[in-house]
């Protein structure tokens, strides 16, 4: 779409010292062996809605079944649109169909949101940081 052209100029004009925002996701997926859940929206970072250019979030022992990631995003006031997706196998992604797509609007140095469970919305805004 146009909004990620916008984004790109937007970065030129600031001689590549775009602030970023740093953006922390959780999301509770229970997975199949074998199952990735990756996160896919409408940025660049995030792979512009083409989901071999997702960015694979991780989990451990510990973690699981919750699954974090923390992105580097254009610090401003635009909306950035979003779905967690399971890479199943090589080319088979099952994305979240049962809800709208997520937004966040990355307008802090730091923002941690808990976006609850997989295909369902249920977010808390756990941390933010303004300055």
């Amino acid at each position: 779409g146009s909004a990620s052209g916008t984004t790109l100029v937007a970065r030129e004009v600031a001689g590549g010292l775009t602030i970023q925002a740093s953006v922390t996701l959780r999301v509770t997926v229970n997975t199949n062996y074998g199952e990735e859940v990756y996160i896919c929206g409408s940025d660049a970072s995030i792979g512009a809605w083409v989901p071999s250019r997702a960015v694979k979030m991780g989990t451990s022992a510990e973690l699981y079944p919750d699954w974090t990631v923390t992105l580097p995003l254009p610090l401003s006031g635009s909306k950035v649109l979003y779905k967690y997706v399971i890479k199943a196998a090589a080319d088979q992604f099952n994305w979240e169909n049962r809800i709208p797509d997520r937004e966040l609007v990355p307008d802090s140095r730091e923002l941690f949101l808990n976006d609850g469970r997989f295909n369902q919305i249920q977010r808390q805004v756990t941390f933010q940081k303004l300055e």
